[in-house]
């Protein structure tokens, strides 16, 4: 039988790899929504926008993208922030500090957390 102990490592040892790969879709998809705002911050494609936006399925689909690109970036700092929690290894920084930053900063430390650390630290790991 089982120990408690063991199972609740378990536990957690799943919910951080259920939150890292929310994190890790979050992110692509959130430098994805960065990449598309670039393009449609173009002159040619903004003038073809404006003069769609006149018909009410394009201006649907546009705030459905919308609605989209805000749930992905609140996926992206709630995942970041359970990461944040949930990961026990030692950190050159206190966990405190990172949580904090995480709160604050929002979705843009939830980028820089992802790229400059839990995606490296899932390489090494492989």
């Amino acid at each position: 039988m089982r120990r408690d102990g063991d199972a609740l490592a378990d536990k957690r040892a799943r919910r951080l790899q259920v939150t890292r790969h929310l994190l890790a879709g979050a992110s692509w998809a959130t430098l994805l929504w960065i990449a598309v705002g670039y393009v449609d911050s173009s002159s040619a494609v903004d003038k073809w926008l404006t003069a769609a936006e006149a018909h009410p399925a394009i201006r649907g689909l546009v705030i459905a993208l919308l609605l989209l690109a805000a749930g992905t970036v609140l996926l992206l700092w709630g995942a970041s922030v359970s990461y944040a929690t949930l990961d026990v290894e030692p950190h050159r920084v206190p966990r405190t500090i990172v949580i904090v930053l995480m709160v604050i900063g929002g979705f843009a430390a939830g980028l820089v957390y992802y790229f400059s650390f839990v995606r490296r630290q899932s390489i090494r790991r492989t």
